[in-house]
């Protein structure tokens, strides 16, 4: 029987949170400040667990991005990709180095992140590995500010993985995470990892 490997992205794989990084990449550092001051009341409901991470993150997504065409946003995602998250500071080498010795003895990789698939998808490719993130909606091509999937964090990662594989085909599932937002997929794990730096 096979090893499934299930592995956290922000935190876990790279070192920071890609969120920021991709709207600092696309907007600079000014309008990533705007933005976070703008915000910042929600923020704080946020941090205060008064407000959902889903909807924070649709109503911030939404003021940086809003109205790109699907196109653009693939190619700002590739470029961001290959420009700052494959560098070698940013990626846990020792983490991406136990996964590509997993992958060389037969296992499957899955990055599961709660990060948009736009950057997550060139991520995992780069690497063969699959993946499952939250996903933009689009209409007629255009980004109008929705999800088409829930944000994949929390128990919804555990419910990807569950959607997407059959668990009994595996002898071991290995979980790397990092973070409360990696608890329910912790669950999954035969073997359980949790990354600090």
């Amino acid at each position: 029987m096979k090893t499934l490997v299930l592995c956290d992205f922000d935190g876990t794989l790279i070192k920071k949170d890609s969120f920021p990084l991709f709207i600092k990449f696309h907007c600079g550092i000014l309008k990533l400040f705007l933005g976070y001051f703008l915000f910042s009341p929600i923020i704080i409901l946020y941090y205060l667990n008064l407000l959902d991470g889903e909807t924070l993150k649709k109503k911030m997504f939404n003021f940086y991005f809003k109205n790109l065409k699907q196109e653009d946003l693939e190619k700002l995602g590739e470029q961001f990709c290959n420009q700052v998250l494959l560098k070698d500071t940013l990626i846990n080498n020792a983490l991406l180095t136990q996964l590509e010795n997993f992958k060389k003895e037969g296992a499957e990789i899955c990055i599961v992140s709660a990060s948009i698939n736009i950057w997550i998808r060139p991520f995992a490719f780069n690497f063969n590995y699959d993946h499952l993130c939250t996903e933009l909606k689009y209409n007629n091509s255009i980004y109008q500010g929705e999800f088409l999937t829930k944000n994949c964090n929390n128990i919804e990662k555990k419910h990807r993985v569950l959607k997407h594989y059959n668990l009994d085909l595996y002898k071991d599932i290995i979980v790397f995470g990092d973070s409360n937002g990696d608890k329910y997929l912790m669950e999954l794990g035969t073997v359980k990892n949790w990354i600090k730096f």
